[in-house]
C-alpha cells in the first residue's frame, strides 16, 4: 500500500513558508507522492554461514534485506506505479510537467549504493520511467561509495555513475579488515562482500588478521590513486592505528 506521509496541503503550505513560492503554485491543484529506495538486491537472502556445506563469504553476500528491496518486488511496485499513476522526475516537478488525471510519483533514491545502477535503474529506464538521483541533484559536491574489498566494484561502479550522468567526484571508502569475526559480520552488517582470496588468508591465519587486512588495504590504495581515484575514505571503528600503518607502508 502507498500512503501519503503528509497532507498535500500542508506541504504546499510548508513549502511557501520556506520561500519556495515556484514550486507552492507548480503544485497546486496536482497530486505528488514521494518514494524513496534504499536498495534495491537481487540476490536471495543468505543467513549468516551461508548454505550448508558452502563457505560463509565467499561466493556470496551475507544479507537480511534491511533496507534493500528485492528485485521481484521493486518489479512489481514499478508495473503497478506505471499502470496506475504517472511517474515523474524531479526536473517534470519543476517544470510543471504533472498529470492532472493521474497521481504523480517521484522516485527517488537517497544513497548511490552499486545495486541500485546495476538491478534499479536498468529496469527503470527499460520500463521508460523516470526517477531522481536524490543526493545528486540535490547538490552533492562529491559521493563517497560504501565499503568494500574488491577494486572491481569501485570501478565499476565509476563506470555506471559517469553513464547516469552524474559526474562529481566519486570518492572509495575502504574499511581495513582487522578480526578474523569481521569475515562475518562486515557482509552481515554492511551488504558487503569480502573476496574468497582475503577470507582464506584470515582463515588460514586469523591471529594476524590485522595484518592481512592492512596488506590488503594497501594493495587497494595503490591501485586506486595509481588509477585516479581522487583521494581514499577510510571507514574507522574505535582506532585509527590501522590507517597509519596504511598510509605509512605506502610511504604516504
Amino acid at each position: 500500500m502507498i500512503r501519503e506521509s503528509l497532507p498535500v496541503k500542508a506541504l504546499l503550505r510548508g513549502s511557501h513558508l520556506l520561500g519556495v513560492p515556484r514550486l507552492t503554485a507548480t503544485l497546486a491543484g496536482r497530486r505528488l507522492r514521494i518514494l524513496m529506495y534504499h536498495g534495491v538486491t537481487a540476490r536471495p537472502a543468505v543467513r549468516a554461514g551461508g548454505a550448508p556445506g558452502a563457505h560463509p563469504v565467499a561466493g556470496s553476500v551475507v544479507n537480511h534485506y534491511g533496507y534493500n528491496l528485492p528485485l521481484p518486488t521493486f518489479a512489481a511496485q514499478i508495473d503497478y506505479l506505471v499502470a496506475r499513476c504517472h511517474p515523474v522526475s524531479l526536473d517534470d516537478v519543476l517544470a510543471g510537467r504533472l498529470s492532472s488525471r493521474r497521481t504523480n510519483v517521484l522516485l527517488t533514491f537517497d544513497d548511490g549504493y552499486e545495486n541500485n545502477f546495476v538491478n534499479a535503474f536498468p529496469l527503470l529506464r527499460e520500463r521508460g520511467v523516470r526517477y531522481t538521483r536524490m543526493k545528486v541533484d540535490a547538490g552533492a559536491d562529491y559521493v563517497v561509495t560504501q565499503m568494500f574489498f574488491d577494486n572491481r566494484h569501485y570501478f565499476q561502479y565509476v563506470d555506471m555513475c559517469r553513464a547516469a550522468g552524474i559526474d562529481v567526484p566519486i570518492i572509495p571508502g575502504l574499511k581495513i579488515l582487522a578480526t578474523a569475526k569481521q569475515v562475518t559480520t562486515l557482509p552481515r552488517n554492511f551488504h558487503c562482500e569480502i573476496p574468497s582470496e582475503l577470507a582464506d588468508a584470515v582463515e588460514r591465519d586469523p591471529k594476524h588478521a590485522l595484518d592481512i587486512g592492512v596488506e590488503w588495504a594497501q594493495r587497494q590504495t595503490r591501485e586506486l590513486i595509481e588509477r585516479g581515484a581522487p583521494s581514499i575514505h577510510f571507514y574507522v571503528m574505535q582506532s585509527s592505528k590501522a590507517v597509519t600503518r596504511v598510509i605509512e607502508g605506502l610511504g604516504l
